[in-house]
């Protein structure tokens, strides 16, 4: 879902000169990111959580407050 959303949404290869192979490079991305999430111990992940819910919050906050201001 992230790379084929990333890839229509900001198509990188393009922009690099790497032919059409966005998601290829997304896939490469994600994995880099969530496979030493993966290996971590629970108790090693707590700040990475905690932070993740923050954004998760501000996000939420984010699109209460733009849709209201556009109701108005």
């Amino acid at each position: 879902m992230f790379a084929k959303a990333c890839s229509q949404a900001m198509p990188l290869a393009q922009m690099l000169g790497l032919g059409d192979d966005d998601y290829l490079i997304y896939v490469f991305i994600f994995a880099a990111v969530v496979v030493p999430l993966t290996c971590m111990e629970l108790k090693e992940q707590v700040g990475i959580q905690v932070a993740l819910s923050i954004c998760r919050g501000l996000m939420v906050f984010a699109i209460v407050g733009s849709s209201w201001m556009a109701l108005r």
